[in-house]
C-alpha cells in the first residue's frame, strides 16, 4: 500500500522540568525551538478532513493549532506551579493531528498517560470542547480540570486515566462492545512508558 509523508514543523517553547524525576514544578522561559514531526499515512485509510501532502496552507493551519495548544498548557502549568510538562509536549503533536486532522465524528480518543491531562484539555478548548475562561482554573481547589482527566468533568473523556498500562484495556473493551453492536468508528489510545505491564501485553495479544 502507497503511503504520503507529512512533515509538519512546530515552534515551541520547551521549558526545563523544575523536578527532573517527575517533571514537576513551574515552568521557566526557555529558547524557542523547531521540532519536526513525521507522519506516513496508508493511502485510501486517511480521514476525509485530512489534508493533501503538498496543500501547505492546510500543514501551517494544523502546524499553528498546535502552537496555539502547546502556548495554552505551558500556561495552564505555570499558573498551576505544577505538572508534568515533557508528557504533554510530548504528545502535543499527536493530539492535534489525531482530532484536527484524522479522527471522524464517530471515532473515540483515551488518554492513558493521564498525567499529560493539560494538552488533552488545550486541545478540548482549542476545538471548543470546553469554555477557554476554565482553562486558568487547571489545578485549582474546585476545578473540573483536575490534574488528571476525570470522566465527568466535561465531553470527550470517558474514563480517569492516570495510572500507566490500563488504557488499551480500556480501548480493546470499547471496541469490542463497538464490534457487538455493531457500530462503526475507530479507537486511538496515547500512551507512554507503558510496554512493561503486563495488562498491555496481554491486550496486545
Amino acid at each position: 500500500m502507497r503511503q504520503e509523508r507529512y512533515r509538519i514543523e512546530v515552534e515551541t517553547e520547551s521549558p526545563p522540568a523544575a523536578n527532573p524525576g517527575h517533571g514537576c514544578g513551574p515552568p521557566a522561559k526557555a529558547s524557542l525551538g523547531v521540532r519536526s514531526l513525521t507522519y506516513l499515512l496508508p493511502i485510501g485509510k486517511t480521514s476525509q478532513s485530512m489534508p493533501p501532502a503538498n496543500d501547505q496552507s492546510a500543514l501551517l493551519s494544523l502546524r499553528q493549532k498546535c502552537q496555539s495548544i502547546q502556548l495554552r498548557f505551558l500556561k495552564m502549568y505555570y499558573q498551576a506551579g505544577a505538572g508534568h510538562v515533557g508528557a504533554s509536549l510530548s504528545c502535543a503533536e499527536i493530539l492535534t493531528f489525531l482530532r484536527f486532522a484524522w479522527m471522524k465524528p464517530e471515532d473515540e480518543f483515551l488518554l492513558s498517560k493521564g498525567h499529560a491531562a493539560a494538552a488533552l484539555y488545550s486541545v478540548l478548548a482549542e476545538n471548543n470542547q470546553i469554555p477557554e475562561e476554565s482553562v486558568p482554573t487547571f489545578y485549582q481547589d474546585g476545578t473540573l480540570l483536575a490534574a488528571h482527566p476525570s470522566p465527568s468533568s466535561m465531553p470527550g473523556i470517558r474514563f480517569a486515566t492516570g495510572s500507566l498500562g490500563h488504557g488499551l484495556s480500556l480501548c480493546a473493551g470499547l471496541a469490542l462492545a463497538n464490534q457487538l453492536a455493531g457500530q462503526k468508528g475507530n479507537i486511538y489510545c496515547v500512551s507512554s512508558c507503558s510496554y512493561n505491564f503486563y495488562c498491555v501485553w496481554e491486550k496486545i495479544n
